[in-house]
């Protein structure tokens, strides 16, 4: 899940582990994520990164709002 900051940088949220795992990225830090994989050849990933930041960028307070309350519910639980 990817995010825009209210700074403007991306953040990247994992749906595994219901947790940030980068922040303050720019576009091409986003790039470079992706390219990191491996399985993408820069431009793939730079197609890949521009579709998603486009198409698919949550809003940074709501993300938050759902992670704090998936966050409650897993300590209930416990």
């Amino acid at each position: 899940m990817i995010t825009e900051q209210p700074n403007g940088l991306y953040c990247r949220f994992s749906t595994i582990t219901d947790c940030p795992t980068h922040y303050n990225m720019t576009f091409d830090d986003y790039v470079k994520v992706i390219h990191d994989r491996g399985d993408l050849t820069l431009e793939g990933a730079q197609k890949e990164a521009l579709d998603i930041v486009t198409n698919y960028n949550y809003d940074f307070e709501n993300t938050i709002t759902i992670l704090k309350i998936q966050w409650a519910n897993s300590f209930q639980i416990i």
